[in-house]
């Protein structure tokens, strides 16, 4: 991939949505409505030796990575509104930043 994130930022692709579900007395409830947690594949990370800057109370806190936490490949966890969406070389994946990752799957 020619995209490359910067700034403590990774390229993530969520994992397939798997549609509409019908409940037993036949009600449709959009793939939308539903809570789960959201996965999926990492597909680029910034290079090592970024700062990440971080607004805690009105200061700043600087966040060193000496290595990204996460590597190409990883599936991940991250938070239901974290990231922003965008197409990139064709594919629909999202920015997010490397703190808004809660876990490693």
């Amino acid at each position: 991939m020619k995209f490359v994130p910067m700034n403590g930022k990774a390229l993530f692709k969520r994992d397939g949505l798997e549609g509409d579900k019908v409940t037993a007395g036949g009600l449709i409830l959009p793939e939308s409505t539903l809570e789960k947690p959201v996965t999926g594949t990492i597909l680029a990370v910034a290079a090592p030796e970024e700062e990440i800057r971080k607004s805690v109370s009105g200061d700043n806190t600087i966040i060193t990575f000496a290595t990204p936490p996460v590597k190409v490949g990883d599936r991940v966890l991250i938070g239901k509104y974290s990231g922003i969406t965008a197409d990139v070389e064709g594919q629909h994946v999202e920015i997010i930043n490397l703190t808004d990752i809660l876990g490693v799957l």
